[in-house]
């Protein structure tokens, strides 16, 4: 399968200066590191870094082409500006085929709307750690809820792609990722009680006859 390819180029002005005019001039600065490499500045045009932060998100893999050449890499890390809502600098992984290489995986939980009414979904993990070959990378981890119900919990060691002896999970395998439990709140009336007739019931600022 290919990997999507993501055009950027070599960046020699540094400094605030300089990264905020690449800024002003809708690019987005970024670098590339690696251990069998020397650090490299780069610059992407800001419409192809969001299209492609939109599709993917942090931990996918990628063909970077850096002024006509290509290096397999991973998408590392995203600096947001909150108040903006823009993204302000990026970084990548240069990926070496033989290399293994720590990457936290989402984990998606898939159709939780179909939870029954009345029972309640604990998130408890939204990214597990995992150690891989660049070959065996994947972009996260999808858990289908249509048929969860009271009760229901799963952990790392239940999930399919656990048994992939490719990837090395680096928390431990009873790490709980969600658990389904029923509300605890509830509004009932003690039977011990009795009822107070209406005309018992103290009116507040009406005087007294």
């Amino acid at each position: 399968m290919s990997n999507d390819l993501l055009k950027a180029s070599l960046r020699t002005r540094t400094g605030k200066n300089a990264v905020k005019k690449v800024r002003n001039e809708h690019f987005i600065p970024g670098v590339l590191y690696g251990h069998h490499i020397d650090n490299v500045n780069i610059s992407i045009a800001q419409h192809d870094m969001d299209k492609f932060y939109k599709k993917h998100g942090i931990g996918a893999s990628l063909d970077l082409e850096i002024d006509g050449k290509k290096t397999f890499a991973l998408f590392k890390n995203a600096d947001i500006d909150t108040l903006k809502n823009q993204t302000v600098h990026v970084e990548f992984q240069a990926l070496s085929a033989g290399e293994k290489i720590k990457i936290k995986v989402p984990v998606h939980y898939k159709n939780k709307d179909s939870i029954p009414a009345g029972l309640i979904f604990q998130e408890l993990h939204h990214e597990v750690e995992v150690q891989v070959l660049p070959k065996d990378l994947f972009e996260s981890i999808d858990i289908d809820l249509t048929n969860a119900g009271l009760g229901d919990s799963m952990c790392i060691e239940e999930l399919d792609i656990f048994k992939n002896d490719a990837i090395e999970f680096l928390d431990t395998q009873d790490t709980l990722l969600y658990t389904i439990t029923e509300s605890q709140v509830h509004l009932e009336l003690d039977p011990d009680l009795e009822a107070v007739p209406a005309d018992e019931i103290p009116q507040v600022g009406k005087d007294e006859e």
